[in-house]
């Protein structure tokens, strides 16, 4: 048997004989991925969902506590909170903040729109229609 040859076994032959058969190869295309996100774009998606969650949690946790105390017409504060029209600025202001998910409630699941405007003491201008217990307390 025959010793190899010091040039055959330097490392430099070796590698210039590798790179040779590598360069004659064609270069290996890299496999894409299909859904490759980077980490900002998932943060912001998950950002997006927690909130679209919690307003349409929040949504449905007020109109159905409303519809529960007041049937058809509903307010998003509970009634016994209202006394008088400076009562309804947060009613207002959360009819105004849902009003696209209510409009996608009345139109999907056919649910109650909520109070739009409220008439405080119209029976003092009708008092032939007001009994008894409505005049004690209009006096």
């Amino acid at each position: 048997m025959q010793k190899p040859s010091p040039e055959d076994q330097s490392p430099i032959a070796s590698w210039s004989c590798k790179s040779s058969i590598l360069s004659s190869m064609p270069a290996p295309t890299p496999k894409r991925r299909r859904f490759q996100f980077s980490l900002r774009t998932l943060l912001a998606g998950a950002l997006l969902v927690a909130l679209l969650a919690s307003y349409i949690g929040t949504y449905y946790r007020l109109s159905r506590r409303g519809m529960a105390e007041s049937g058809e017409l509903f307010f998003y504060v509970p009634v016994g909170e209202i006394h008088g029209p400076e009562d309804l600025w947060k009613h207002h202001w959360l009819r105004v903040l849902f009003y696209p998910a209510n409009q996608i409630d009345q139109e999907v699941l056919g649910g109650p729109a909520p109070v739009i405007d409220v008439t405080w003491e119209l029976t003092s201008f009708f008092p032939h229609q007001c009994d008894s217990q409505c005049r004690q307390s209009v006096s």
